[in-house]
């Protein structure tokens, strides 16, 4: 069974790696081998706590390039020990390691159910797979419908649906200029030809996938694992306001998952859910249209509505 819940108090963390740290930390008994993936600049293990490789689709010169152009200091750039273009990391990567750590990663592959398989692969058994992922609410997809899990599934038993052109297309519909200070300005962001040049502007740094924290487990991840679609069992996810992700902790190989796990599946989303005041205002919205309904048809006294009828 997972926990789920939140870290400190708005404010009580350091940084981002102090928060995804104190989840992690009980994870690790050493001596342990690691991989972790995309960690740019900002690991979360050092090499004193484990025996640590590190998985990029960038080498390193190429990462120390890019932190020169977004001002960061280049040294700080951890080295690369695999460079791997796709999600198929088992084409470069030949070990299983005891943890892997991937932080805003899983978000942009295209391919979520079989990247959660190749993970698994690389696992060795009741090794832990910590994920942070971004919650949407506190970024450019707020606008975006949380990724669903008939789309997950459709995708992965529909490896030929066009799924890069989809979430180019989303994203450049739906991302908040907001959030770099612009308008969104829809007869510019809704324009069928904007949006059909669109379709070739996939990269890997889309967001392939949005999720929120309160729905991200039972909506996604419990029901993932409880069809065996990928082995694993959902230990844990933790939600930092601070700093807008939260993380989720597997384990490979199921032994505690069951269809129980899965009972909250068919309850209302996050997305779906009406306020109290406003579905009362709904129903009573509801109740006057029927009113009018059967005033259109000659029925003012109530007799051809059925409920009325003995």
């Amino acid at each position: 069974m997972h926990m789920q819940g939140t870290g400190r108090m708005d404010g009580g963390y350091g940084s981002l790696e102090e928060f995804r740290r104190e989840v992690i930390l009980p994870y690790l008994n050493h001596p342990i081998s690691a991989l972790e993936i995309g960690p740019f600049i900002r690991p979360t293990l050092g090499k004193a706590e484990a025996d640590l490789k590190t998985l990029d689709c960038y080498d390193t010169d190429e990462l120390r390039q890019h932190a020169i152009r977004i001002g960061e200091n280049p040294d700080s750039v951890i080295h690369v020990d695999y460079v791997c273009k796709d999600e198929n990391y088992c084409n470069v990567v030949t070990d299983e390691f005891d943890m892997i750590i991937a932080a805003h990663v899983a978000e942009h592959v295209v391919g979520f159910v079989g990247y959660f398989q190749t993970l698994r692969k690389l696992l060795k058994h009741g090794g832990h797979c910590m994920i942070v992922l971004p919650d949407k609410r506190y970024s450019f997809d707020k606008f975006r419908s949380d990724t669903s899990l008939a789309y997950l599934i459709f995708q992965h038993l529909q490896p030929e649906f066009p799924a890069k052109a989809f979430h180019a297309l989303e994203s450049a519909m739906l991302y908040d200029k907001g959030y770099i200070n612009a308008e969104n300005v829809a007869e510019e962001r809704l324009s069928i030809d904007s949006l059909r040049k669109a379709l070739d502007g996939w990269h890997p740094g889309v967001h392939s996938h949005v999720f929120q924290f309160e729905d991200v487990i039972t909506k996604v991840f419990a029901p993932l694992c409880a069809m065996g679609l990928i082995d694993f069992d959902v230990l844990e996810a933790r939600m930092s306001h601070q700093f807008g992700e939260f993380v989720v902790v597997l384990r490979a190989g199921r032994e505690c998952t069951s269809w129980d796990s899965v009972k909250d599946f068919y309850s209302l989303s996050r997305d779906t859910i009406t306020p109290k005041r406003g579905l009362l205002h709904a129903l009573e919205s509801k109740k006057n249209m029927l009113r009018r309904w059967y005033s259109s048809r000659g029925n003012q006294d109530g007799a051809g509505d059925p409920r009325t009828k003995k």
